[in-house]
């Protein structure tokens, strides 16, 4: 609708949104039988036209809404004076585990919006769970269910036709249920994982991505080794090595498919001695200066020299930090530049004389 409007003339970009990294995907959650909405209560959602339908369905499968919104009290009113009370429940507001259980234990989950959705987490959470969900032909919704494989596709406004659609979920087979949910659950593991997003997102804007490790960053993770071909499905071009790592590892490192990165200020000769000792790949590895946020704490011009010498003998390319063009970054405000002299210097300024002081890269 964007391009049809002609508003923006820019390039569009389209990325599904994620789902949370410790999501727990399942297809083996239980059908207890009831249709679920879950979310907000209004006009736009399609809510009263999801009521309508199930009041048309000749079985007697429940419908349970869950949230608030502008339209509750309508919502409430149409169920009572419509004696739907035994079928339809609107038990209020849900979160945590007890809304996902409510959406784990669902048979299907409905979105029949009347409005443009973009990439709703409603329809996302209840895909990892590996329900079926209806939603209607509107927006960004038919971009995320494929009709008759993940879930069903129904009009918007039309409580007929959405009546319909439910009664196609109600009609599989089990076995026909469980493909479905399964191939729910696939699709989300691909299309809402924070992998394949920071992938899109990283590769379109030509994005190089510098990740700070140490040992504890396993510890924190609880994982046994570094997995060079996990962090690079996620973007990460370089690894920045924090103090922990001994020579030996490093070097080990240096042979795999991933940039090393260490702080140039603080390395010595006798390190890269060591380094070099134990062959590693100097081809795989750079450094990069620290920025000082705290005045009086930059590094003088004769010692960001030294580092730079140093470092250059041995191929390894250096970057350093100018001021920001712009505003000093919150909280203290005193920019955030390599060299102390810079401190108060235009970063045109800071950058040119980086250049001249060999510095390779410039942040």
């Amino acid at each position: 609708k964007l391009e049809e409007s002609g508003i923006i003339h820019s390039e569009i970009i389209h990325i599904k949104n994620f789902l949370p990294t410790d999501t727990v995907y399942s297809d083996n959650n239980p059908d207890n039988g009831y249709l679920l909405y879950f979310g907000r209560i209004s006009e736009e959602k399609g809510v009263l036209t999801l009521v309508k339908a199930v009041e048309k369905l000749e079985n007697n499968i429940p419908l349970i809404i869950l949230g608030t919104g502008p339209i509750e009290d309508e919502i409430k009113e149409y169920i009572k004076a419509h004696n739907l009370g035994n079928r339809i429940k609107a038990l209020g507001f849900k979160s945590g585990d007890e809304l996902k259980k409510y959406v784990a234990e669902a048979k299907c989950v409905i979105l029949p919006s009347e409005w443009y959705e973009n990439g709703p987490y409603t329809i996302m959470e209840a895909m990892s769970q590996g329900k079926p969900v209806i939603v209607t032909n509107y927006g960004g919704l038919p971009e995320i269910v494929e009709d008759g494989k993940t879930g069903f596709i129904c009009s918007p406004f039309d409580s007929d036709d959405l009546k319909n659609s439910i009664k196609k979920v109600c009609s599989l087979s089990d076995a026909e249920y469980k493909a479905m949910s399964s191939c729910a659950v696939e699709k989300a593991k691909i299309e809402f994982s924070p992998v394949t997003y920071a992938q899109k997102l990283t590769q379109k804007y030509n994005m190089e991505i510098i990740c700070d490790v140490s040992p504890n960053t396993l510890a924190l993770l609880n994982l046994d080794t570094l997995n060079i071909q996990e962090l690079s499905t996620l973007g990460i071009t370089t690894l920045r090595l924090d103090f922990g790592y001994s020579a030996k590892q490093i070097a080990k490192l240096s042979h795999q498919n991933i940039k090393l990165q260490f702080n140039a200020s603080t390395i010595t000769q006798e390190f890269l001695d060591e380094l070099n000792h134990y062959q590693t790949d100097f081809q795989h590895i750079d450094a990069l200066h620290n920025f000082y946020p705290r005045e009086g704490t930059g590094l003088n011009v004769k010692k960001l020299q030294q580092q730079n010498e140093l470092l250059h003998k041995y191929n390894i390319s250096v970057g350093a930090f100018i001021p920001s063009y712009n505003k000093a970054r919150s909280p203290i405000k005193k920019g955030l530049p390599t060299l102390e002299i810079h401190r108060y210097q235009t970063a045109s300024l800071a950058m040119r004389h980086l250049k001249l002081l060999g510095i390779d890269s410039i942040f």
